[in-house]
């Protein structure tokens, strides 16, 4: 069962990981256990009232009488953690689900505190998990990165959830340890998303996976678009994630295609003003950022490329603009959620070597 203690072990590192540094993970073989769980899925109640979630609709997932409000309080039942169980499990295994749970914790009436303890476990394993599905654990870093972009708890002072950063950056650098193409866009994806955040927090650990970005770009032996991946990366981290213009944006949307490079800025001009990037977070809701997108600053003649709006067919990387809502109720304090690995930083330098 679930546990929401005060979140012993989120800075432990994984039983059994022996692979000296520098050697690259074997392609995972084991299907995850969690697949033998899908049966868990049929009339739950918890997944069919996330599942009725409208990802496009602010209002409606902020609403108290959505179907997602009052999924879970401050003294959940035993019933409650079970159901949060499951649905986290869904959640690794079904990423256009993974984001409608993270949208449901970001409705006031859901205390965040246990939806971080669910996902505890899973980073604990973040190895063996790799190892036995490398699909679920590109998901847990979907769902971290998404929690830590969309979970407030004071929003007045746009406070992101304290536990989730170093257990992100952490994951992000196992990506880049990796190093597949789709590992190291996902990297970039999340960076353009929550690279200021982390930066402005002073995570420290940051610093460190751009520097190991450069080493992967100059010794590992990986595809042409990696090494464009990678590049970008870099620059986005130099340029304090600023919008990339003139033949700089031209040059990437070669090498990597005009609608991922319309991603990267759609996540940079969706969560911050653009010009000087002060650290100030805006509040668009989804139809006020895509209208962004689609006009200044961008050239006149750059047409806005057309996203799915369907749930089920939400591209792997088709982010959506946080809405800055409470991710507690009662006034929850990053104190009363999960501990995390706060004031542990040996996680991140010993996590695969």
């Amino acid at each position: 069962m679930t546990s929401i203690g005060r979140g012993r072990g989120w800075g432990k590192n994984p039983q059994g990981n022996e692979r000296r540094p520098g050697q690259q993970l074997e392609p995972p073989q084991v299907p995850n256990a969690v697949e033998n769980d899908v049966d868990d899925d049929a009339n739950n109640e918890w997944i069919e009232r996330i599942n009725k979630l409208d990802i496009t609709d602010v209002e409606a997932i902020k609403s108290p009488q959505n179907s997602i409000a009052n999924l879970i309080n401050s003294s959940p039942l035993p019933e409650d953690l079970q159901n949060l169980e499951k649905a986290t499990k869904k959640a690794i295994r079904d990423r256009a689900f993974a984001l409608k749970m993270v949208l449901a914790f970001t409705n006031s009436t859901n205390i965040t505190a246990p939806f971080l303890g669910s996902l505890q476990p899973y980073y604990e394993n973040r190895v063996e998990l790799f190892k036995k599905n490398r699909e679920h654990f590109l998901n847990l870093v979907f769902i971290l990165g998404e929690a830590y972009c969309r979970i407030r708890y004071t929003i007045s002072k746009n406070v992101p959830p304290k536990v989730l950063e170093v257990p992100l950056v952490v994951c992000l650098k196992m990506l880049l340890e990796i190093a597949g193409e789709e590992e190291i866009e996902l990297v970039v994806i999340q960076i353009s998303l929550n690279g200021p955040m982390l930066q402005s927090r002073e995570v420290k650990e940051l610093k460190d996976l751009f520097i190991y970005a450069r080493e992967v770009l100059i010794t590992r032996n990986i595809s042409p678009r990696s090494k464009a991946l990678l590049l970008l990366l870099i620059e986005l981290y130099e340029a304090n994630f600023k919008f990339m213009t003139g033949h700089v944006e031209k040059f990437y949307i070669e090498k990597l295609g005009q609608q991922f490079i319309f991603k990267i800025q759609q996540n940079i001009m969706g969560r911050y003003d653009s010009g000087d990037n002060d650290k100030t977070h805006k509040n668009d809701d989804i139809p006020g950022i895509m209208s962004a997108v689609a006009g200044s600053p961008w050239p006149q003649s750059k047409q806005p490329i057309k996203l799915s709006q369907d749930p089920q067919e939400l591209n792997t990387y088709n982010y959506k603009p946080r809405d800055n809502n409470s991710g507690g109720g009662g006034g929850l304090s990053l104190n009363s959620g999960p501990r995390a690995i706060r004031g542990s930083r040996a996680a991140v330098d010993s996590t695969l070597s």
